[in-house]
């Protein structure tokens, strides 16, 4: 019986190698957490980015359809602030078919110089005669 407990007595606890084993298994892990967090956090980033530079757009189109902002044909530039952002638009007007009815191309980007904005909306307007 004393040579039952002496082994019963050997088995417990882990080996080195076990322990390693485990700790290479939790790194893994831990590795895919941190990427998943990494991940997510850069598309709120871009979702919140994206979502205000829609919110400036749209600003944009009703000031135009308020006569706020010069609706003549051509290009309009400027720079307005929101959420603690600057935001640089610009606005292209172009004719229609219809007389009465214009089409204003509007871009709105965080960086002036930006070769892809941050969002763009389109839509037309209606001007008297």
């Amino acid at each position: 019986m004393s040579v039952m407990c002496a082994r019963n007595l050997r088995q417990q606890g882990m080996t080195l190698i076990e322990v390693l084993i485990a700790l290479f298994i939790l790194a893994i892990a831990l590795a895919a957490v941190i990427k998943s967090i990494d991940t997510s956090i850069s598309s709120t980033a871009y979702i919140k980015e994206r979502t205000l530079g829609h919110w400036v757009a749209v600003n944009k189109a009703n000031e135009l359809q308020l006569g706020l902002i010069s609706n003549g044909i051509g290009e309009t530039s400027g720079e307005e602030t929101m959420a603690e952002t600057e935001w640089y638009w610009r606005i292209n007007i172009t004719e229609t078919d219809e007389a009465t009815l214009r089409r204003a191309d509007i871009q709105v980007s965080v960086d002036r110089d930006a070769n892809e904005p941050s969002a763009t909306l389109v839509t037309y307007f209606g001007v008297l005669q």
